[in-house]
């Protein structure tokens, strides 16, 4: 989300400041039991900063190339091919015979590290752009693979298992802040820890744009971030004057 941006008056002396976007960075929320019914009372929060326009990404303002519009018309979603067809390439004389020599990635000698380059970022070939397989067990049972692809997939399963119990256990480290009437942060990430969303009181580098940290980290920034870098607390709420949303 961004809001409309803001660029410099051109009658200015000389300067030619860039354009910058108010876009927002985070949602702080709080939740108050409202005394009337026990219902819950959403104090949200949005945290807005202002970027260069030529610093994000996609954005609307920015100039787009041709190269870059055809490859929006004609490339997949970035999405490699995966690892058991890559690890399974073999160089082949026939092919460099067939394109001269001359390698259709990079235009120069052919190399095989070159196609497993290309293949770690698209599941197409460089050439005919034919859609290569992107899941592994998929592929290990379409080349007869049967025990392999079981193998891999029980350990798929048992991977998803546990990424579903700690996003659960995630779940309720925010709730049960929540419930507590402390502020949680959604859209920041400790630069420390990594833990997201951030509860309770955060801290942001008054020297590194991006950087933030929880709480508990910050006790011990020397460990994590430059010594000579001074931090700046936020996230203590002052709910009564945030927007409410009834739940």
């Amino acid at each position: 989300a961004s809001l409309p941006t803001h660029r410099a008056s051109s009658s200015s002396a000389g300067a030619n400041p860039a354009a910058t976007s108010m876009r927002v960075e985070s949602v702080s929320v709080v939740a108050l039991e409202r005394p009337e019914d026990g219902g819950l009372l959403l104090r949200v929060l949005p945290n807005v900063v202002a970027r260069p326009v030529e610093s994000e990404p996609g954005s609307l303002s920015a100039p787009i190339s041709l190269a870059e519009e055809q490859d929006q018309e004609w490339e997949l979603p970035p999405e490699p091919a995966c690892d058991a067809f890559v690890s399974r390439l073999q160089a082949s004389t026939r092919v460099e015979a067939l394109s001269g020599g001359h390698c259709v990635i990079c235009a120069e000698d052919i190399l095989e590290d070159c196609i497993r380059r290309w293949l770690t970022r698209r599941h197409t070939c460089p050439t005919c752009r034919m859609e290569l397989e992107v899941d592994d067990v998929r592929y290990l049972r379409s080349i007869g693979l049967k025990e392999e692809a079981e193998a891999l997939e029980k350990v798929k399963r048992e991977r998803l298992a546990l990424e579903q119990q700690q996003q659960a256990a995630e779940r309720r480290r925010w709730v049960e802040s929540m419930r507590r009437g402390e502020a949680v942060h959604f859209g920041l990430a400790c630069g420390a820890c990594a833990i997201s969303p951030m509860v309770r009181e955060c801290f942001r580098c008054k020297d590194c744009e991006d950087f933030m940290m929880c709480s508990e980290c910050h006790k011990h920034r020397e460990e994590w971030h430059a010594p000579s870098h001074q931090f700046t607390s936020f996230g203590v709420p002052c709910p009564e004057s945030w927007p409410a949303i009834g739940i």
